[in-house]
């Protein structure tokens, strides 16, 4: 089943992809020791990426609702994503991942979502750093 549904991707269009990767989120959330979630939202990724050159470093653009993924070397390192349209009784909608894991906290502003992002991962990289010397 999800063979069929990753094979469709590149027939769908862009605001359909977001919303089936919203939805897998969601059940990885429900299930996340389940594979076969993981790959499907990895195929969507790479999906979005496959459609518009991504850049060798720095934040991918997009139309809203895209996920925007932070780029390092070529290699995607973070994810930011919203979750749902901004309401007054809703605060937090926007999710953000570095390296396959979903940070504790989620965010009203997307800008804030993506600095939090680029200190986790700056943080990675000076551990990596701090490991070598």
């Amino acid at each position: 089943m999800i063979d069929r549904l990753i094979e469709g991707l590149p027939d769908l269009g862009r605001a359909q992809l977001a919303r089936m990767r919203i939805k897998g989120m969601q059940r990885r959330d429900v299930s996340p020791e389940e594979n076969e979630i993981h790959r499907f939202i990895n195929a969507i990724d790479s999906e979005f990426l496959r459609r518009k050159a991504p850049p060798h470093n720095g934040w991918t653009n997009g139309v809203q609702g895209d996920p925007r993924y932070l780029m390092h070397e070529g290699q995607r390192v973070g994810v930011v994503q919203r979750m749902e349209t901004h309401r007054h009784s809703n605060g937090e909608v926007y999710f953000a991942k570095i390296l396959g894991q979903l940070l504790p906290e989620t965010f009203r502003r997307v800008d804030d979502a993506r600095l939090a992002v680029e200190r986790a991962f700056a943080g990675h990289l000076q551990k990596i750093s701090d490991e070598l010397d």
